[in-house]
């Protein structure tokens, strides 16, 4: 086995350096990738605490359970999750109770690993190795008890909502209207079982009641988005006489739920959907319905589907599509992008071909711009939705539709310039241009992406220039004008019109179009 130049007197001390890739020692580089010797104890939690938890673990077990590994000699050695690894680079050692990746130059303990593996910080990261273990945490100092405590009841409050939820779908008589409707929507039972839907009846307080046997007091219940106040004193249950679809972190807690009214059961002046509000472990901008099923599949294949409706989300899965997620009842956002870039690369909205459809559209075309992520657009058959396109022509015609799916700029550039000659109707063509400019112009320059949003940027441009026939230097100057009038754009005074406005000065890209007429 050859060993690095610079290490051969008393042998190299990286078990990584003297038996991995022929390159670095045929150009004879001394890489002084040694194992770190110790994990740093994090402030405010009590170094017992981490040391229990920390000997209670297996490294070994513990990576394992989610990548595949080889032994290799003292090692044990897989493929790195965080990009696109070919020959093994991530490698564990069973003795230091360490981990590394050498391509993507990441590494540490169990904590490290729970840490970048399930998108927590190390509070959450120690919580969890110590369930996992069966040790029992202590509580003091820094360590933020009272917030901890009125979280974990949260939690519980709403893990044993869906368990009352699930049951009365799947046990009671009177819940048969329910699982016929879901029969008729075509989720099966195993997607039920597997997506813990339930229902609750149309009884006021059926929750209510059954929480008086438990500790979940009306405060906590309340503080969940389960109950409401009644103008008539006491409480009542917020989605009685609903489908209910519990939505769960990336960790499957149930955080919060999704409730579509009955159709044999809604009143008029019922709204259609009803979510639980915004609490402290529940955010619409942050949470993705099915992620907590979804992730995986979205590690391995590097790309999230993200649809509308939590039914579409669950005939997705059920039908072979097991990379999908579903908004909860608003516009992707830079939020939910922040979220899905911790595992993969590309991103796949599935709109309806519709007027709403477009509007989504436009909504994500910043993201795409702005985000160091693909965005991709793919646009269902007007009057479709993903639910009818599985149950007429099955999954397969659905991931056929994905793969063809343009990047949300190309798709924004298909829609303006639709059925416009660009050589002859010059009016059309400036107009469609003018809007491509005005939605680059929108994206904040200091972007967290930097070169890589203004290398895209440059792309965006250099594609217009060519499409459009109109020269690169004037886009940059008509885009640069743009940001310009945004950042000096006054607010308005009150009653402060003018009737009149002043003729302006026609910019450069205009008479190059003034031009050509």
């Amino acid at each position: 086995m050859p060993r690095c130049r610079l290490h051969h007197a008393g042998g190299c001390r990286s078990d990584w350096c003297c038996q991995s890739t022929a390159a670095a020692v045929a150009q004879e580089e001394c890489r002084v990738l040694t194992w770190p010797q110790e994990s740093p104890v994090s402030s405010g939690t009590p170094l017992d605490d981490k040391e229990r938890v920390r000997q209670a673990t297996d490294l070994v077990e513990l990576v394992g359970g989610h990548i595949p590994l080889e032994r290799r000699g003292r090692l044990y050695v897989g493929l790195c999750p965080w990009h696109d690894d070919s020959r093994p680079s991530l490698q564990v050692h069973p003795e230091r109770q360490f981990w590394k990746c050498w391509v993507c130059n990441i590494g540490g303990d169990c904590f490290n690993f729970v840490e970048r593996w399930e998108g927590v910080d190390f509070v959450e990261a120690l919580r969890m190795l110590a369930e996992r273990a069966g040790i029992r945490l202590q509580r003091r100092g820094s360590f933020k008890k009272e917030a901890h405590d009125e979280k974990s009841n949260l939690l519980q409050a709403l893990s044993w909502a869906a368990q009352q939820y699930h049951q009365w779908l799947v046990e009671a008589r009177e819940a048969e209207p329910v699982r016929n409707y879901l029969h008729e929507r075509a989720i099966s039972a195993d997607a039920i079982r597997r997506f813990g839907i339930g229902a609750s009846p149309t009884n006021w307080q059926w929750l209510l009641d059954r929480a008086r046997t438990t500790p979940h007091s009306e405060r906590i219940l309340q503080a969940c988005g389960l109950i409401l106040p009644s103008q008539r004193g006491g409480w009542y249950d917020r989605f009685r006489g609903r489908v209910l679809f519990p939505i769960r972190d990336e960790q499957h807690r149930t955080v919060a739920f999704g409730g579509r009214v009955l159709p044999a059961w809604a009143r008029p002046d019922e709204p259609k959907y009803v979510n639980s509000p915004e609490s402290p472990v529940f955010s619409k901008h942050r949470h993705l319905y099915a992620l907590d099923l979804a992730r995986d599949t979205i590690r391995r294949e590097r790309l999230a589907v993200v649809v509308e409706g939590y039914t579409d989300a669950v005939l997705c899965h059920q039908y072979g599509l097991s990379h999908v997620v579903a908004v909860l009842g608003t516009a992707l956002g830079s939020g939910h992008i922040r979220l899905l870039k911790r595992y993969c690369d590309a991103v796949c909205l599935l709109l309806d071909g519709d007027e709403a459809g477009r509007r989504r559209a436009n909504e994500v075309l910043e993201l795409f711009v702005a985000e160091q992520l693909d965005v991709r657009v793919a646009t269902l058959p007007v009057g479709e939705d993903p639910a009818e396109l599985l149950k007429r022509s099955g999954g397969e015609a659905l991931r056929v539709l994905i793969e063809k799916a343009p990047n949300a700029w190309d798709h924004k550039l298909q829609v303006v310039t639709e059925g416009i000659d660009l050589a002859r109707d010059t009016h059309r063509a400036h107009a469609a241009l003018e809007e491509m400019l005005t939605l680059l112009a929108r994206v904040p320059r200091g972007t967290p992406s930097g070169y890589t949003v203004q290398l895209k940027q440059q792309q965006m441009l250099t594609r217009l220039a060519h499409q459009f026939r109109v020269d690169e230097a004037t886009l940059r100057q008509r885009l640069k004008e743009m940001r310009h009038q945004r950042a000096s754009r006054p607010t308005r005074a009150t009653g402060s019109s003018t009737s009149e406005e002043s003729p302006r000065e026609l910019s450069l890209i205009e008479r190059e179009f003034l031009e050509l007429l």
